[in-house]
């Protein structure tokens, strides 16, 4: 990466709807039917999680992020949407944990410059 003028560290995507298909393809592929538990490595503030709960395509999720801020953030929404009961927050690296099986592993956007 060049330094200089613009180096500061971006969002790999600017774009807040780069994920909005997913629920879109999501919902054709499950033609109806709910999946049980998903999990979402790097989930962030856990936006794009409770979007896919709130279209009632996933029952909960396990959502691992290794800045607490974020973390933080995620479960604030969670509550503050009546989700708060659907989630479990884990500060961490996921791949460190032990893990139930799950009926979604979700990983979107997890790389930052």
């Amino acid at each position: 990466m060049r330094a200089g003028r613009g180096s500061r560290r971006r969002p790999a995507c600017r774009r807040p709807d780069a994920s909005a298909g997913h629920a879109a393809a999501l919902a054709r592929v499950l033609g109806g039917e709910r999946l049980g538990h998903g999990v979402s490595i790097a989930c962030s503030i856990g936006g794009k999680e409770m979007a896919l709960m709130r279209a009632g395509l996933v029952e909960r999720f396990s959502l691992f992020e290794v800045w607490e801020p974020s973390l933080r953030r995620a479960r604030e929404t969670a509550e503050r949407e009546g989700l708060v009961e659907r989630i479990e927050t884990h500060l961490g690296d996921a791949f460190a944990a032990e893990h139930p099986v799950y009926d979604l592993v979700y990983w979107d956007h997890a790389l930052h410059t």
